[in-house]
């Protein structure tokens, strides 16, 4: 059972370890006490398409304390690069799905999601998504989930939609300005076996990278763009619109991908958000988690974790719901000098912003 103000990380994987370069864009989702965290293993000189990539998966029963061991999902040879594995677990069918790409020659994609019924054990056939990306006006060959995770969105009228970020762009050949960045969110109402894309959004800020989660308030989506400040987007119909795009609160930093989630469901926690990233403004090191208590709208607290390079930057956040436990617990997916970390954190420990605990500063409710 977690103590009220307890830190604790868990070694999950290695740079370099069985040839493995880099570990990378970084996945996790938590039901209950189990935790599954999912990373592409680069292989060669560990570049985003012109090496091998792997699909590996860990998985933990005890709430994210201890892991099983290594599960190659998917297998990279010379002819596919596997990218992107992201996860999305639906609670009411306590199924699992994973979404990931074929990145061919980092110029276009095939894309697909499975899913599994056992809890990660065994898993479905690939359905391509390919038909989600069909209709473009004008043609974007290469599309990808995430980072991070999606979500089911819990509110009602929309109450068990499932939605999964994308952004896409052109090849890579082309200028910077001109391969058309822009996001959408794929969202399904039967369980996941129709999927449907959303209109495509913020090409004028060259959005990519993004994740979203449900607020109190409705649904927000953060957004990686060129720029250190990550751009935030706003949706109060379940996600098929987006509106209300603007710099958000979280601090300046090194432009990377960032985790977030604010599904707390209990009264006392209020209207909580937590995003993870990293910290340094010219470097991808220093991870920290930024907290707001008004669903968004400002960042005024931030719990800084350990100093040391955190490449390749990417983390993720999950909630873990351990029954001996009077709070959640919050998981973080983040690499430190070449390891990759789960860190499991106390709401306690988290809100006061000291490890150590000697403010005692809580804001709980």
């Amino acid at each position: 059972m977690m103590t009220p103000w307890e830190f604790s990380e868990t070694e999950l994987w290695r740079y370099g370890e069985n040839d493995v370069e880099i570990f990378h864009v970084f996945g996790s989702c938590a039901h209950k006490n189990r935790v599954f965290v999912f990373a592409e293993a680069r292989y060669g000189d560990g570049s985003d398409a012109f090496c091998d990539h792997d699909i590996v998966m860990r998985r933990s029963f005890d709430g994210g304390r201890n892991f099983e061991k290594t599960v190659t999902l998917l297998k990279g040879n010379g002819r596919i690069c596997y990218a992107n594995g992201i996860p999305l677990f639906d609670p009411a069918r306590e199924r699992l799905f994973l979404f990931y790409s074929h990145n061919i020659e980092n110029c276009r994609t095939d894309n697909f999601v499975m899913h599994s019924d056992d809890f990660g054990k065994s898993w479905s056939e690939p359905m391509s998504l390919h038909h989600c990306f069909s209709d473009l006006p004008v043609p974007l060959p290469f599309h990808l989930a995430g980072p991070g995770h999606g979500i089911v969105l819990r509110k009602e009228p929309y109450r068990g939609r499932l939605l999964m970020p994308f952004w896409h762009r052109r090849e890579v050949s082309l200028p910077s300005a001109e391969r058309g960045y822009c996001v959408s969110v794929l969202y399904s109402d039967d369980g996941g076996v129709n999927w449907k894309n959303s209109p495509y959004f913020a090409r004028e800020l060259c959005s990519n990278e993004s994740i979203v989660t449900e607020t109190k308030n409705g649904l927000l989506m953060l957004m990686r763009t060129r720029s250190a400040q990550p751009q935030i987007a706003e949706s109060d119909d379940g996600g098929v619109t987006w509106h209300t795009v603007l710099p958000s609160r979280v601090p300046p930093a090194r432009c990377c991908a960032l985790g977030m989630i604010s599904e707390f469901e209990d009264e006392r926690i209020g209207d909580l958000v937590l995003i993870s990233h990293v910290s340094d403004p010219e470097k991808r090191r220093d991870m920290e988690i930024c907290i707001s208590q008004d669903g968004g709208k400002t960042f005024p607290h931030r719990f800084p974790l350990m100093k040391g390079d955190a490449m390749p930057g990417y983390s993720d956040l999950s909630l873990i719901l351990d029954r001996d436990e009077a709070l959640p617990t919050v998981g973080l997916l983040h690499c430190r000098n070449n390891h990759v970390l789960f860190s499991r954190i106390s709401l306690q420990t988290l809100t006061d912003g000291r490890l150590d605990g000697t403010s005692r500063r809580v804001w709980l409710k």
